[in-house]
């Protein structure tokens, strides 16, 4: 994984290469690098990690890690898995026995102190692509496999009309008053990889676990977030193609926190 830095204090800024993150095992972070993808921030109690998966030696099986960062270009140490790829049959990639488990693309999401990890689990190419949950027990390092918890059952799974949702990311309204969370979908049932972005409000339980409820079916009209101003209007709503949201990350926040609203239409 490739570590780039803005020339300028902008987003839109140039980026230029600043570093490549080590993520394999040697405990002098200097040989045996390792395939990784996903990369994702964690800070907790003063401290910063990443996140990715990647595999353990040349195999294409792909596993949660984690590791210390001394800044945000290098890491403090080596990496740690964080839980086994298959403890469920819903993680491995036809959701059977005779096949591997996979784990990709670890998205944090803090709320009231507790720190979870929504990943993505099983074949990001077939339908079965869904998400799955850790959370960190309380006062729990997160360097240690043992503090994290996994849940018996995935938290987004397919429908009979939206499949393969996987991959997501988190946001809020610009009143900071919803939840919401951005997402791809398959657009057919055959295996590949056509896929478009989808949006929606999520809420949470009694217990402050996140409740993500069933993936909304594409063409469903949603409610603008809370606080948001329409940027475009439709003549009608036979001319709404899609809405795009298009996500802003204030400087050193790891998850978008705000996002505006695109509205494309169709010229009548």
């Amino acid at each position: 994984m490739i570590v780039l830095e803005a020339v300028g204090d902008e987003p839109t800024s140039e980026f230029l290469f600043k570093a490549e993150l080590y993520t394999g095992d040697d405990r002098a972070m200097e040989r045996r690098q390792r395939w990784a993808i996903d990369g994702t921030i964690l800070e907790h109690q003063g401290q910063r990690y990443l996140l990715w998966s990647g595999w353990q030696d040349e195999r294409d099986e792909q596993w949660l890690y984690i590791a210390p960062m001394a800044n945000p270009w290098t890491l403090a140490g080596p990496r740690t898995r964080l839980c086994a790829n298959d403890d469920y049959l819903w993680e491995r990639l036809d959701e059977t026995k005779a096949t591997r488990g996979l784990n990709e693309g670890p998205q944090v999401l803090q709320r009231n102190g507790r720190v979870f990890v929504i990943f993505s689990a099983s074949a990001s190419w077939e339908t079965s692509y869904k998400l799955g949950l850790l959370e960190l027990s309380p006062g729990g390092d997160p360097l240690d496999p043992r503090a994290w918890n996994k849940q018996r059952e995935p938290v987004f799974s397919a429908t009979e009309r939206t499949w393969g949702v996987g991959h997501c990311s988190f946001t809020q309204s610009p009143d900071g008053l919803e939840d919401w969370i951005v997402f791809h979908a398959k657009l057919e049932t055959k295996p590949g990889w056509n896929r478009a972005i989808h949006a929606q409000r999520f809420g949470w339980d009694a217990s402050g676990r996140p409740r993500f409820d069933a993936p909304i079916e594409a063409g469903i009209p949603l409610a603008v977030p809370s606080g948001e101003k329409r940027l475009a209007h439709a003549a009608s709503a036979d001319h709404v193609i899609e809405t795009v949201r298009v996500l802003e990350v204030p400087a050193g926040v790891a998850t978008p926190r705000r996002a505006e609203s695109l509205t494309l239409t169709a010229q009548p």
